[in-house]
């Protein structure tokens, strides 16, 4: 013991870091749905983490003292944690300490032999007393946190009251109104995730003339963040805001977009989103692009990797359809990235009723087995050879990537390094066999070659 706490505190913060759970972290073209994002930059979220740090926190004081800007490195505020501990921690000198804030209001289910729908209602009521709570302090609460890098508004998932039209204005106006103007100079990275596309407009209302609006918040913004899940569609849940279509509304993530030109990490997510060149800052650089479940046009989403072709070094693309252009041309420019080497597709395609459409397989039953789906099967659902050829060259090109990188170590039999090579060429033979699989369900033809003469192909990098 003795010898540990003689360790630098930044070297015993490096150490603790690891005292958890292993957590399972995201590997590209594992099965389908199995994607789990990576932690996020200064995410504490690891399983059992802050329940060792407390229990190491109460070792001795040297302990104590290391262990303590860790564990409020990341705080999350939420109906469970109540809006007291929000306030506290806020007249507390560790706030200072804390760098990364998440603010979210998700209703807490509780299920017990009073019934559900009670409970529901329950549940519902305690998270608008939060929320209603929450938007009057975080005008003063807020701006105490001077130090914070990364802010999470997380409210994808709110509940609703009776005025709820009024009442959900007045709340998000609150919030954006909160982070405009509680000057945190260290912000760098945002999160905002929200129900409709409707909502990111209340971020976009600001008339302030004394310097704290939105755009120039955006304008220093590293990481940027935008995401809405719900749908107004039928059976989606939110019917009741049907005069609020996200078709109508997403241009106002294209402008809260269009005001981050600095931005080198973007992730974005909204059904019914279709992102377009508007959206494109022509000075975006990226290292890091995460888009999932929108349509995007493929010269729009060429542009954004030809902006960024020497910087862009990770891409996770999942659930994207294009609406005019072809894979081809995403993925050929993506072949020409030399510091990609995180690379994750899964379920794109074609988007239905769209310029693009007809390059969608079409489903049809078959007399020798159950219908063809493609989305079990492919990372793209296309009919195109050449959108599968062009797949291939850039996971040739991420494994050259990592070659130069890690040099011969990456070619070793044994090590992480081996293991991320066995990753890469297990991966890389999913992808030929779907690419054969094409061939064959769609067009009818059969392969003359055997299928680990095809997997020889791809394992033939130089």
């Amino acid at each position: 013991m003795d010898a540990l706490t003689s360790l630098p505190p930044e070297v015993l913060q490096e150490i603790f870091l690891y005292a958890h759970d292993p957590r399972m972290q995201h590997r590209p073209f594992e099965d389908y749905e199995s994607y789990e994002a990576p932690l996020r930059r200064l995410e504490l979220k690891a399983p059992n983490l802050r329940k060792n740090l407390c229990s190491l926190r109460l070792v001795n004081r040297a302990l104590c003292q290391a262990v303590t800007p860790l564990l409020f490195r990341h705080i999350v505020i939420s109906v469970e944690s109540g809006i007291d501990r929000f306030l506290a921690l806020s007249k507390s000198p560790l706030c200072r300490l804390v760098i990364r804030l998440e603010l979210g209001a998700r209703a807490r289910w509780v299920h017990d032999d009073r019934g559900y729908l009670q409970d529901n209602r329950i549940a519902e009521g305690e998270c608008l007393a939060y929320m209603t709570r929450l938007a009057i302090v975080i005008h003063s609460a807020l701006p105490r946190f001077s130090e914070i890098h990364s802010l999470k508004l997380d409210f994808p998932k709110i509940s609703y009251a009776d005025n709820w039209e009024k009442d959900t204005a007045d709340f998000f106006e609150s919030m954006a109104t909160a982070v405009r103007k509680s000057q945190l100079d260290k912000l760098d990275e945002l999160h905002i995730w929200l129900p409709l596309a409707f909502d990111f407009g209340h971020f976009l209302d600001d008339n302030d003339a004394t310097g704290h609006s939105t755009g120039s918040l955006f304008k220093r913004l590293a990481y940027l963040d935008l995401h809405y899940e719900g749908s107004t569609d039928e059976h989606q849940g939110l019917e009741f805001r049907s005069h609020q279509p996200n078709k109508e509304y997403t241009k106002y993530l294209h402008q809260l977009l269009s005001l981050a030109p600095n931005v080198h990490t973007l992730r974005v997510e909204g059904d019914d989103l279709l992102l377009d060149h508007s959206a494109i800052s022509p000075s975006l650089r990226l290292k890091s692009l995460d888009l999932q479940w929108l349509s995007i046009n493929a010269s729009t989403l060429t542009a954004i990797v030809r902006q960024s072709i020497e910087t862009l070094q990770k891409v996770v693309m999942r659930g994207i359809y294009l609406e005019s252009g072809t894979w081809e041309e995403i993925l050929s420019a993506m072949s020409e990235l030399r510091l990609l080497v995180d690379f994750f597709i899964e379920t794109c395609g074609y988007l239905e009723e769209s310029r693009a459409a007809h390059y969608r397989p079409s489903i049809e039953p078959s007399a020798n087995g159950p219908s063809y789906d493609p989305k079990y099967y492919f990372f793209i659902e296309t009919i195109r050879r050449r959108d599968i050829n062009t797949l291939r060259d850039v996971l040739v090109r991420m494994h050259k990537n990592k070659r130069r990188l890690h040099g011969d170590s990456y070619l070793a039999p044994a090590g992480l390094e081996g293991e991320a090579r066995m990753g890469d060429i297990e991966l890389r033979a999913k992808v030929l066999r779907a690419y054969y699989r094409n061939r064959h369900c769609i067009e009818g033809t059969e392969s003359s070659e055997s299928e680990d003469e095809s997997e020889d192909e791809l394992f033939a990098f130089d």
